[in-house]
């Protein structure tokens, strides 16, 4: 009953309440594998279900995906790129 656009955004919503709670427990047993994991998904849905970046930031993200040392990375509030990088 929703337009397309905003049932996507609303889906995205009920998806990154989980993410995010799922990231916690992540954290809470160290697991920082799985909380970089969360952060590509939580960019991959504010590209394409959100709509809220850009191609430069998608860019960024895409260029760091394969990066054994990059955890993971997503867009933050007011356009920039946040990442989590393996320290060894």
């Amino acid at each position: 009953m929703l337009p397309e656009n905003i049932y996507a955004r609303c889906m995205y919503i009920v998806q990154e309440i989980q993410r995010v709670q799922h990231a916690g427990a992540d954290l809470l047993r160290g697991d920082l594998q799985s909380f970089g994991k969360r952060m590509f998904e939580t960019h991959d849905g504010l590209s394409k279900s959100y709509k809220v970046s850009c191609e430069e930031l998608d860019y960024l993200v895409s260029l760091v995906k394969n990066n054994t040392e990059i955890l993971g990375a997503r867009m933050m509030g007011g356009g920039f790129v946040a990442g989590a990088r393996l320290i060894s």
